[in-house]
């Protein structure tokens, strides 16, 4: 994914939807430590009621330094 197009979904979540996850994904596996990405999946997992939104807060919630967002 380029950095235009995260840039875009970030700011427009409702373009957010089964096929964005993939990539969304990706990114937090190759950057753990970014924690906007990882803000991101999970509104994706969350729009998309996928089952595995619990298992990747649990996990992401520590790596996200203000818990408001």
């Amino acid at each position: 994914m380029k950095k235009k197009a995260f840039y875009r979904l970030a700011q427009q979540p409702h373009l957010l939807d089964h096929s964005t996850l993939n990539d969304l994904k990706k990114i937090t596996e190759d950057f753990p430590g970014f924690h906007a990405a990882w803000m991101v999946y999970l509104k994706n997992l969350l729009m998309v009621n996928d089952p595995e939104f619990e298992t990747v807060l649990k996990k992401a919630a520590p790596l996200i330094p203000n818990r408001k967002q």
